[in-house]
């Protein structure tokens, strides 16, 4: 990228760093999804599940914290094209609702109660 756009080269290394962040926090979200899943399919799923929602919020607010440091950073450094500005916004707030949306969740009614086969 940077051979066809050198302007951007003092980006190369924040942008490396952000995306593996980035990523880290998205492949935790996935695993921790699928472990649901899995348990939830086996009809196991039960108020352990609790702990694996919080955490699947503390990634989703990890992410949010990335994307405001990149909007930070990317205006501080006047880095503001249009796709990648917007891209942002639409990332954190999707993940912002995502968020908020477990949080209400997980402040709705009694724990998750074991199923059983019926």
């Amino acid at each position: 990228m940077v051979a066809v756009f050198p302007e951007v080269e003092p980006l190369t290394v924040p942008a490396m760093v952000w995306g593996i962040c980035a990523l880290a926090c998205w492949q935790a979200i996935a695993a921790i999804g699928l472990r649901l899943v899995i348990r939830a399919r086996d009809h196991r799923l039960d108020s352990s599940a609790d702990k694996w929602l919080r955490a699947m919020v503390g990634c989703l607010l990890a992410f949010i914290v990335l994307v405001v440091a990149a909007f930070i950073a990317l205006n501080v450094l006047g880095y503001t094209t249009p796709g990648v500005m917007l891209g942002l916004i639409a990332g954190g707030l999707s993940s912002l609702i995502a968020a908020c949306s477990l949080v209400l969740f997980l402040g709705s009614g009694p724990p998750m109660r074991q199923f059983s086969h019926t």
